[in-house]
């Protein structure tokens, strides 16, 4: 069994909360990340076309996701894009039809749903389809942009949490920043990759 790091375990905490109501998002921005090759936080229409070969009209589509013209998709146009594609009726936001046809399959799409529509008007827009799963300000209940010992324990009950709150607190002010969270986020997505990529193949999947 591999061990997780106190460095990492707020990061996991955080995702593992959201892991099922946000699938629809992770899944466009993990092909995002894949995309992009260079990895500059942008896909370049060389790369675009690299992820998609044989493909027909492919420079077409991208210069349709490239809204601001400079030559670059971003992880906004790339979502805004797909989230258009869904938007069968073109009103500006999905239905619980359409958000299902966007949801990756195995996911509760029910429950999905409610989640993403926090203004409850029976629709995923825009914005609450790319909302991410702000665990971070769930677990800031006070609301003062950081997250307290406190605060961290209250959203992990029953578990002795110093060693990993510790450990995200690199500035050791007592708190975790959002960029803290940020850097434990990203820690903890590179041993995931890390680990994924030393498995060793299954001969008899061969």
């Amino acid at each position: 069994m591999k061990k997780v790091t106190s460095m990492t375990v707020l990061a996991a905490g955080m995702a593992m909360a959201g892991e099922g109501e946000n699938k629809e998002v992770t899944n466009k921005t993990d092909t995002f990340t894949r995309t992009d090759t260079d990895k500059d936080g942008k896909v370049s229409v060389k790369e675009y076309i690299a992820s998609l070969p044989g493909k027909k009209n492919i420079e077409a589509r991208f210069a349709a996701m490239d809204t601001d013209k400079d030559g670059f998709v971003t992880r906004e146009e790339y979502k805004a894009e797909f989230f258009s594609r869904k938007d069968v009726d073109k009103d500006g936001k999905l239905s619980p039809a359409e958000f299902a046809d966007a949801s990756p399959k195995g996911t509760d799409t029910a429950a999905s749903f409610t989640a993403k529509d926090t203004d409850k008007d029976g629709f995923v827009s825009l914005v609450e389809f790319n909302a991410k799963n702000d665990y971070f300000s769930k677990t800031d209940t006070d609301k003062d942009g950081k997250i307290s010992r406190a605060e961290y324990a209250a959203a992990r009950p029953g578990k002795n949490v110093d060693a990993s709150f510790n450990a995200n607190d690199t500035d050791k002010d007592g708190f975790v920043s959002p960029e803290e969270y940020k850097a434990a986020a990203a820690a903890h997505k590179l041993k995931k990759e890390a680990a994924a990529a030393a498995e060793p193949e299954d001969p008899a999947a061969e």
